[in-house]
């Protein structure tokens, strides 16, 4: 049977939420101006510092109400000028990814809560092979305010996942899923191979108990991270600090390392005290 990559797309593709992409062009076609969804603006501020929840999650959701009235053809207009700025937006190494398993033959599927019509464009100029979305009721003039079938998130977006790869003949025992957010945890764990990618507090748990692969795709596979940031980046700081206790420093073959250009550096066996080596090493040579 076939495989599959299922994408998440805020906060795993792109590194924050594209509604604000997609409200710039909105309001460029006349649509969300005047248009306030209560408590948005701070539910926005915490979603892009801690990631989901069901608060922010239950106001998107209710943002489809906001769209009665909408003309089909501006909304659609707006979501093609938005797919080159979020195309733009996708972290270097969710491309690296994606372009492995497009040439291992995986089929390339978006699942993402944000309406069908908005991310269509985009997954289209991203080579996606189908997109999972929740869908808005129009009658193919205008939005009317609801949309058909379910919310796509939480359990509803494993469920459609699941029912995508029994209609398209793909194992799900041998597909990735790719998601940021807690509450994708029941499509993470509906295939074979679960990846939290720069996870929020509560998928980083299930991700160490369930032992799926945790990553970010702004840095290369491998790379720890905690709380966003790499150790190197936490230690920052310390670098211009020269006593360490119960330990001298002394530097050899410094003249090797090229004062412009870019340089690898390596530890040469692993010990958490190697950090600190490099740290000052890095503040010797700038």
């Amino acid at each position: 049977m076939k495989s599959a990559a299922f994408f998440d797309l805020d906060r795993t593709l792109l590194p924050k939420a594209s509604g604000a992409i997609f409200g710039k062009y909105l309001e460029a076609e006349g649509l969300t101006t005047g248009t306030h969804v209560p408590g948005a603006s701070l539910a926005m501020s915490f979603y892009e510092l801690f990631g989901e929840t069901r608060l922010n999650m239950t106001l998107t959701s209710q943002f489809v109400k906001t769209a009665a009235g909408w003309p089909v053809a501006k909304v659609e207009h707006a979501a093609k000028l938005a797919a080159q700025d979020l195309a733009d937006a996708v972290l270097g190494h969710a491309k690296v990814v994606m372009d492995k398993h497009r040439a291992e033959g995986t089929k390339l599927v978006l699942a993402t809560t944000t309406p069908t019509v908005f991310v269509e464009p985009f997954a289209e100029r991203m080579g996606f092979d189908a997109v999972l979305a929740t869908e808005w009721s129009h009658d193919g003039k205008a939005f009317d305010g609801t949309t058909v079938g379910p919310f796509v998130w939480g359990p509803k977006k494993r469920d459609a996942i699941v029912d995508w790869a029994k209609a398209n003949k793909v194992s799900l025992k041998d597909s990735y899923g790719y998601s940021d957010s807690y509450f994708d945890a029941p499509m993470l764990d509906a295939v074979g191979h679960a990846v939290a990618v720069n996870p929020d507090a509560r998928l980083t748990a299930i991700a160490a108990l369930q032992g799926w692969e945790i990553r970010s795709f702004d840095a290369p596979r491998g790379v720890m991270k905690v709380l966003g940031r790499e150790i190197q980046q936490w230690l920052e700081p310390f670098r211009k600090i020269e006593p360490v206790a119960f330990a001298s420093f002394e530097f050899n073959g410094l003249e090797n390392i090229p004062s412009e250009g870019g340089a690898i550096l390596a530890f040469n066996h692993r010990s958490y005290f190697d950090a600190f080596a490099m740290n000052l090493l890095l503040a010797k040579v700038g």
